[in-house]
C-alpha cells in the first residue's frame, strides 16, 4: 500500500510534465522588468520555432521568477557515456545585463538548440539548455542570495558528479570569450575543460583562460566566479563563459552568436566519454597565447624523467669527485645552523618592515579595508635591503669555499622543498620545476654574472602571474603580505631562500675573482673592508631612496579613503500615528493542532527584498510545519529566517503553517537600495552602496 508521503511525492515528481508544451507557460509572481520582458519575448521565440520547453517557477527556492528548460535528448545514447549530461545555463537577465530584448548568450542559445535539431545524429547525451531567472541582486554584498535558479536547477540532478555546466554569461557580442575553469581552492576537472580549448582552437573562435596556472587557484590566490564555487559544492564540473576584450583585434571584431553555438554542439557531441577518471590535476603551459593542457599522468611521468636525468648527473659527479663531494658534505654537516640563522634574519627583517608600515599607515591615517600591492611590495623589498645590511656580518662567519656551500645548500632546499610539495599537488610542478633548473644552474655555474642572472631569474618567474592575478583584480596575496603574523613572514622567508642562497653565491663568487685581480700592496683583510663599507653604503642609499618613494605613494593613497558603506535602519512601532512604510496583515485559521498563518505584506515604493524572521518569546526554537519558500534557523535556534530573492511583488501574500501552541512574533523587514525620499528623511546618500532597512514586529499567538 502505497503511504500518502510516497504518493504525493510520486504527483510531484510529474508535475513539470504537465507544463511540457509551447502554448500556455507559467506567469512568473513577479521579477525585474528587463528580465521579464526577455522571458516573454523567448517564449514567443520557443512557440515560433515549435520548440518544447519547460517553465519552472523559482517560488520553492525563494526567487520571483522562473526558469525556462529545453531538453534535448540523443538519438541513439551512448552506452559508454552513463549518466554524463551537458547543462547550457544562460541567465535571462546577467551580471551586465543591459536594456535589449535579448542578450547575446540568450541568441547564442537559440542558436544552438536550432542547430543541435539539425545535428541530432552527433549528440550522444542529453543536453539542457537552461535560461535562469533570478540569477542577479541588486542588494549588497553581505546581503546578497544570488543564482536561485541555479540553486532549483541543482534540485533536479540526479548525477550531479557527471555533469559538465557550461554557464554562459555573456551580455553583448565579445571580442573574444573569457572562461573560468576554476575558483579558490578548486578547480574544473580536465575532462570538462580540455574539449573546449581544442575546439575553440579548430572553431577559430577567439578565447582565453582567466587564470592560466592552476596553483592560483589551488593556493586560493584567487576568487573564480560564485557559480563554479557553488557547482564545486554540488561535485558537479563547471565552467563560466563571460565576455573578453582582445589587446589586438582587428578593427573590433566581435564573435556571432552562431559561432558560439556551433563550438558548443561540437562540444556537446565530443563529450561522450564517461567522466568517470576525473583529473583535478593537470597542468597549463601558456606559449605565448597558445594554452596546452597535460594530464596528471604525462605530467607525473615527464617529472619523474627529469628528476631521474638529475639525480643520474648527480651519482656521476659523486663517483668522479668523491673526496670534494665528502669534502661538501662534511662542511655542510657542520654548519647545517647557516640557512636557520638567515631564516631568522630574513623572518626578523620581515617583521619590522611589517612594523613600519603599520606605523605608517596609521600616521597618515590609511583607511584599514585598503588592500594594495604597493605596500605589499614594499615590506618584501625593506625587508631585503635590511637583510643586506646584515650581510656583512657574514664575513664573520668562517666558511671554507662559501660559494660551493651556498650553492649546495639551496640546491638541497629546493630538491626537499619541491618532493615535499609535489606531496600535496601536482599542479605546483611547472613553478616549482623552473625554481628547481634555475638553482642547480645557480649552484653549479661559477661565473658570477650568470649566477647573478639565475638568482634573479627566480623572482621573474613569479612575473607573470602576478599579472594574472592582477587582471583578474586577486587582491589576497597583497593580504596575506601585509597581515601581521609571525607565520607569514616565516613562509615568505622560506619561499625567498632559494633566491637569497644563490644570491649569496653570486656575491662571494664576485667578491674571490676580485680577490684575485687585486693590486699587488693590498691587504685582503683592506678589500674585505672596503667591500663591506660599499655593499653597506648601496644598501643604505636604496632604502632610504625606497622610504622617501613609498611617503610620497602613502601620501597618495591616504586622499583616496574610500567611500564608508550607507547602512541606515528604520523601525516603526506598530500603532504609530505616521503613515506606514511597511503594512502587515495576519489572519489565522486552526485546523487540528496546527495553526495556518495568512501574511499580507506591502510597503511603498520598490523594496528590493522582503525579510521575513519568526521569533519566539520563550527562546526555543520556533517550529514551521510548512511554507512556501526555503528557510533556515540562527546560531542561537530562536529564530527562524524565511529565504526570499530579490524583486518580491508588492503586496506580497504567503502563508505558514505553525503549532497550535506557538507563541512568538512576525519580523518583516523591507530592504531599499533606491533612495526614496518619501521614504527615508534623511539627506541622500553619497555612495552607490546604499542600504535602508525599514523593520516591523507583529505577534502571532
Amino acid at each position: 500500500m502505497i503511504s500518502i508521503k510516497r504518493l504525493l511525492l510520486i504527483c510531484f515528481c510529474f508535475l513539470p510534465l504537465v507544463s511540457l508544451h509551447a502554448q500556455s507557460p507559467l506567469v512568473p509572481l513577479s521579477n525585474t522588468a528587463l528580465e521579464q520582458e526577455r522571458r516573454e519575448a523567448l517564449i514567443d521565440a520557443l512557440n515560433a520555432r515549435e520548440v518544447l520547453f519547460e517553465e519552472r517557477s523559482l517560488f520553492s527556492t525563494g526567487g520571483f521568477g522562473s526558469s525556462i528548460y529545453v531538453n534535448v535528448h540523443p538519438e541513439t545514447p551512448n552506452p559508454n557515456a552513463a549518466g554524463t549530461r551537458l547543462i547550457v545555463a544562460i541567465p535571462l537577465a546577467g551580471t551586465k545585463a543591459s536594456e535589449g530584448a535579448f542578450s547575446f548568450g540568450i541568441e547564442a542559445g537559440l542558436a544552438f538548440i536550432e542547430a543541435i535539431r539539425e545535428q541530432s545524429e552527433l549528440l550522444s547525451i542529453p543536453v539542457l539548455i537552461a535560461f535562469l531567472g533570478d540569477e542577479t541582486a541588486k542588494l549588497p554584498k553581505e546581503q546578497r542570495r544570488p543564482h536561485l535558479g541555479l540553486v532549483d536547477l541543482y534540485t533536479t540532478l540526479d548525477s550531479p558528479e557527471t555533469t559538465v555546466l557550461l554557464y554562459v554569461d555573456i551580455e553583448t557580442a565579445p571580442e573574444q570569450v573569457l572562461i573560468h575553469h576554476g575558483a579558490a581552492y578548486t578547480i574544473t576537472a580536465r575532462n570538462a575543460l580540455e574539449g573546449l580549448n581544442t575546439l575553440c582552437k579548430s572553431q577559430r573562435l577567439p578565447y582565453t583562460l582567466a587564470v592560466r596556472f592552476n596553483e592560483l587557484y589551488k593556493l586560493g590566490l584567487v576568487d573564480g566566479p560564485d557559480v563554479i564555487t557553488d557547482a564545486a559544492e554540488q561535485d558537479i564540473n563547471a565552467l563560466y563563459l563571460e565576455t573578453g576584450k582582445r589587446p589586438q583585434a582587428a578593427n573590433g571584431a566581435t564573435i556571432a552568436p552562431q559561432t558560439l553555438a556551433d563550438t558548443l554542439v561540437s562540444y556537446a557531441a565530443s563529450l561522450a566519454l564517461t567522466l568517470e577518471n576525473l583529473d583535478y590535476h593537470f597542468l597549463i603551459l601558456d606559449f605565448f597565447g597558445n594554452l596546452i593542457i597535460i594530464s596528471e599522468t604525462l605530467a607525473v611521468t615527464l617529472f619523474a624523467l627529469i628528476m631521474a636525468v638529475f639525480f643520474f648527473a648527480l651519482l656521476v659527479y659523486t663517483i668522479t669527485h668523491r673526496k670534494r663531494w665528502l669534502m661538501q658534505w662534511g662542511s655542510f654537516i657542520r654548519r647545517i645552523w647557516v640557512p636557520v640563522l638567515f631564516v631568522s634574519i630574513m623572518t626578523l627583517c620581515l617583521e619590522i618592515s611589517g612594523s613600519f608600515i603599520t606605523l605608517v599607515s596609521n600616521v597618515f591615517a590609511i583607511d584599514p579595508r585598503i588592500v594594495d600591492y604597493g605596500r605589499a611590495g614594499f615590506r618584501i623589498l625593506m625587508a631585503l635591503f635590511l637583510f643586506s645590511l646584515c650581510s656583512p656580518l657574514q664575513q664573520v662567519l668562517r666558511i671554507p669555499r662559501k660559494a660551493i656551500f651556498y650553492g649546495s645548500i639551496a640546491m638541497l632546499f629546493v630538491t626537499l622543498g619541491v618532493f615535499i610539495a609535489i606531496l600535496f599537488d601536482i599542479t605546483l610542478i611547472p613553478l616549482l620545476l623552473s625554481v628547481f633548473l634555475l638553482t642547480t644552474l645557480g649552484g653549479f655555474i661559477r661565473i658570477p654574472f650568470l649566477t647573478y642572472l639565475c638568482a634573479y631569474t627566480l623572482p621573474i618567474l613569479c612575473l607573470s602571474r602576478l599579472l594574472n592575478m592582477f587582471a583578474v583584480g586577486g587582491e589576497k596575496l597583497a593580504g596575506i603580505i601585509l597581515s601581521e603574523n609571525i607565520q607569514t613572514s616565516l613562509y615568505f622567508t622560506v619561499a625567498m631562500l632559494p633566491f637569497m642562497l644563490i644570491l649569496e653565491r653570486a656575491k662571494a663568487l664576485s667578491e674571490r675573482q676580485h680577490t684575485f685581480k687585486k693590486p699587488s700592496g693590498i691587504s685582503s683583510v683592506d678589500t674585505q673592508r672596503s667591500i663591506i663599507i660599499r655593499r653597506l653604503i648601496g644598501s643604505a642609499g636604496v632604502l632610504l631612496a625606497g622610504v622617501v618613494v613609498f611617503m610620497v605613494y602613502m601620501n597618495g593613497l591616504a586622499k583616496v579613503p574610500l567611500a564608508e558603506a550607507e547602512r541606515r535602519n528604520l523601525v516603526e512601532e506598530a500603532g504609530s500615528t505616521s503613515p506606514d512604510i511597511l503594512t502587515i496583515k495576519i489572519t489565522t485559521q486552526v485546523f487540528l493542532e496546527r495553526r495556518t498563518v495568512q501574511i499580507n505584506l506591502s510597503a511603498r515604493g520598490e523594496p528590493a527584498r522582503f525579510d521575513l524572521y519568526l521569533d519566539s518569546n520563550d527562546g526555543s526554537q520556533p517550529v514551521l510545519y510548512s511554507t512556501p519558500m526555503p528557510f533556515e534557523a540562527n546560531e542561537q535556534r530562536n529564530s527562524l529566517a524565511l529565504l526570499m530573492g530579490e524583486g518580491p511583488p508588492n503586496p506580497l501574500t504567503l502563508e505558514i503553517v505553525v503549532p497550535l501552541d506557538f507563541f512568538g512574533v512576525l519580523r518583516v523587514e523591507a530592504l531599499y537600495t533606491a533612495w526614496d525620499p518619501a521614504i527615508d528623511s534623511l539627506p541622500p546618500p553619497t555612495t552607490d552602496d546604499y542600504l535602508l532597512k525599514v523593520s516591523k514586529t507583529i505577534p502571532i499567538s
